[in-house]
């Protein structure tokens, strides 16, 4: 790969900066809704990812380290969930404003959107892709249907905010491999790490092999052993860095995967859920028509979109028959190939093969996610295609070409949508009829949407593409005017985003009702839990609103327990508990901590079904049975005189030796203490800790110890401002490129 010149492309730092307010602009204008808090996030961002965020920012904001919710299914632990956040700085940094609220998320939401278009930007400067033609392939990956359709599951967008930086830095290390390019590297892969989906790491590290494999069977043989050396020493001080920025996340994650539903990876049958459907392709040209319910449902609605632009992707096919030189070039078009067939799940065979053979392969879901690969191929080879036109080394305009081809497949698409489109003038009817004001437009949409089908969606948006042919023709068949060019695919992204944000983004609710119901129950700080209420009255009103906010008991602060999971990586322990309907019916009629009036093997259902006062201890060993049973006789007073999201400190007084059950999911961290002597945890219930108390007046602590985690992000923490504050140096001195 050749190092960018000035004769090659001419980047300025003014034209840089113009280049990423042009970006900004567009960012804020294509998701106006978001921008201005018109509507609120739908679905995922509000059921899951708003409420664990408030839950990790509550903790910072006042002066706790987020490692344990007692409010999610009966006490989570925070600090080990992949996609809580803990890890993330993004969430870090505005946690230390306050808690998160609605703006919060959606400002995030922006942010990673962004963040892939100047990541893109740099990665394609560095490509010596001319300023235009880079400006017009980072906004069609910017604004891609990957974006539009994950944009209320955030893992997945921070994928592709930091994706280009780390192939950006990943090129510079195998090309001119230096220390500081290999510390940027595995800066931005642990950003990668720490914010995106898994399973996006994971598919990233497997490409970053592939690259490293290629570059040294292409190298020449006297000069393969000494690259095998500098190569290997700055990979391992990249991995070494890397280590130290995500200790605190690797010793997390090791301890939880294990006691957690997904720590066993994925089944066969669920990692190949969520396929790329072959006719989902039409989105390349006809985006608006995927977004039939009933015809793809094999695939879900956040996984079809593999839009980039018409421009682009006229561009694109037309790099995919012409013949590059450069070898890099090529290895993309293979890139793409294979994302494209692993994004077809089964029908592609490739995602098969993988989950068998490869290690971790087996342990993420959705196939139709690694249309973020096609998509970053896909754009990255239609700037290389403008590139070589623009440096006139294509004899032939193969644009020419495809756009014909292009033309008369769409022309019989659109006969197809013409052929069926009888309601179509009855959804136009419904539209113009509705009444329109900004609460409303979200829902004439959907309302719109659902009464055509996936031929009058065909039709119409061929419609909308029909101007952006013929501006298409103008500016780049009859006079190639490559200005022209990119500020009209610009404004086709755009109109295609903007479409897009009301069908998988924004749900008609505003955003300033959403936030207000979200303050209308919020309990600020760490109240004490209800030692009188029980379980079940907890629980009550959990899912009062659950399609506005999520569960209720994440803002309301009560001790309970809904029948959504909220996180998608429960521990097991809790699932043991809930799914067993009579131990479940029979605990939840208690309080959350209480005295065990008799104890009873877990499988006993007669004892589950008992209508008595009793208050029961279930154990799956029937050697407590006894031992609690003796101290189930005596009674005991107690309360709660401290609490904090990671301890519950009682006082009590106990006639005699008595056993207390806290109704909080056992972990490994959980310690417990008698006048500050550790004693011992039983599982109890299941999923719940009991202890044993001796007869007189004793303080009791239950506190979640994790120091070698806290110890991790202290290691974590130094790295990256050590890392930060050398970067800074260095790009003042001159002497660290970065990303010029």
């Amino acid at each position: 790969m050749n190092e960018p010149t000035t004769s090659q492309a001419t980047y300025t730092r003014s034209r840089d900066l113009f280049a990423l307010l042009i970006l900004l602009l567009v960012c804020l204008v294509s998701y106006w809704p978001l921008t201005f808090h018109v509507f609120s996030l739908k679905n995922d961002a509000l059921i899951y990812f708003l409420p664990v965020r408030y839950q990790v920012s509550q903790s910072i904001s006042n002066g706790y380290f987020p490692l344990w919710s007692p409010y999610l299914n009966f006490g989570h632990p925070l600090h080990a969930d992949m996609q809580s956040g803990v890890w993330n700085p993004v969430v870090q940094l505005f946690s230390l404003f306050g808690p998160y609220t609605l703006y919060t998320l959606q400002i995030e939401t922006l942010l990673y959107i962004y963040l892939g278009g100047v990541g893109m930007y740099y990665l394609l400067r560095y490509l010596s892709i001319p300023p235009l033609a880079n400006l017009l392939c980072t906004t069609g990956y910017m604004l891609c249907g990957f974006n539009n359709d994950s944009c209320q599951y955030l893992l997945w967008i921070s994928g592709s905010a930091f994706l280009p930086l780390v192939f950006l830095f990943y090129f510079r290390l195998l090309r001119s491999p230096s220390l500081y390019v290999s510390c940027l590297f595995s800066f931005f892969l642990w950003l990668l790490f720490s914010t995106a989906n898994p399973g996006e790491f994971i598919i990233t590290v497997y490409m970053l092999a592939a690259m490293l494999l290629v570059k040294i069977i292409v190298a020449p043989k006297e000069n393969r052993i000494h690259l095998l050396k500098r190569l290997a020493g700055l990979h391992g001080i990249a991995i070494l860095l890397f280590i130290c920025l995500a200790l605190p996340a690797i010793f997390s994650f090791a301890q939880f995967l294990p006691l957690s539903e997904r720590g066993t990876g994925a089944s066969y049958e669920d990692a190949m859920t969520n396929p790329l459907h072959p006719l989902l392709t039409v989105a390349y040209v006809a985006p608006l028509a995927i977004f039939d319910q009933t015809t793809f449902t094999l695939t879900d609605g956040l996984q079809r979109n593999s839009w980039f632009g018409l421009f682009p992707f006229i561009f694109f096919l037309s790099a995919l028959v012409i013949k590059f030189k450069n070898k890099h070039k090529v290895l993309f078009k293979y890139a793409f190939l294979v994302s494209f067939i692993f994004s077809l799940g089964e029908w592609g065979l490739f995602r098969q093969i993988a989950y068998y053979t490869l290690p971790l392969m087996n342990t993420f879901r959705h196939p139709a996610m690694f249309r973020l690969y096609s998509t970053f191929f896909g754009v990255i080879l239609a700037a290389f295609y403008l590139q070589e036109l623009v440096q006139q080394k294509v004899t032939a305009k193969k644009h020419q070409r495809v756009f014909r081809l292009l033309l008369f497949i769409m022309a019989g698409l659109g006969i197809l949508g013409l052929l069926n489109s009888a309601n179509i003038y009855q959804a136009f009817h419904i539209l113009m009829e509705g009444p329109v004001n900004r609460n409303t437009i979200a829902n004439l949409l959907k309302i719109f949407k659902s009464s055509l089908s996936i031929y009058n969606l065909l039709l119409l948006s061929l419609i909308i593409q029909l101007p952006f042919l013929v501006l298409f023709y103008r500016f780049a068949i009859r006079n190639f005017d490559l200005k022209k060019i990119a500020y009209t695919a610009m404004v086709n992204c755009m109109v295609h985003a903007f479409i897009f944000t009301f069908f998988t983004v924004v749900k008609k609710d505003s955003a300033r009702k959403i936030q207000a119901l979200i303050d209308q129950h919020t309990h600020k700080g760490y109240p004490f839990p209800s030692l009188t209420s029980t379980l079940q009255e907890n629980s009550a009103d959990g899912m009062k609103y659950f399609k506005e906010i999520g569960s209720l008991n994440m803002y309301n602060k009560k001790i309970g327990r809904v029948h959504h999971f909220i996180t998608p990586s429960n521990l097991l322990v809790q699932n043991d508990f809930w799914y067993n309907s009579p131990l479940q019916s029979t605990v939840m009629q208690y309080p959350l901590m209480y005295h065990a009036d008799t104890a009873c093997i877990q499988n006993d259902s007669a004892a589950m079904h008992l209508q008595t006062k009793k208050k029961i201890a279930f154990v799956t060993d029937s050697a407590y049975i006894h031992q609690i049973n003796q101290l189930a006789k005596n009674s005991i007073t107690f309360s709660l005189s401290g609490f904090t999201p990671n301890s519950f400190h009682f006082t009590c007084n106990a006639t005699a030796n008595s056993f207390l059950v806290l109704c909080q999911n056992r972990y490994p961290f959980w310690r417990a203490t008698i006048d500050g002597k550790t004693t011992p945890i039983i599982t109890v219930n299941s999923s719940f800790m009991g202890i044993a108390v001796p007869a007189g007046k004793h303080t009791l602590h239950f506190d979640f110890k994790a120091n070698h985690i806290l110890i991790a992000y202290i290691i974590s923490l130094t790295t990256m401002l050590l890392f930060l504050i050398t970067l800074v140096l260095q790009i003042k001195r001159g002497s660290l490129s970065g990303l010029k």
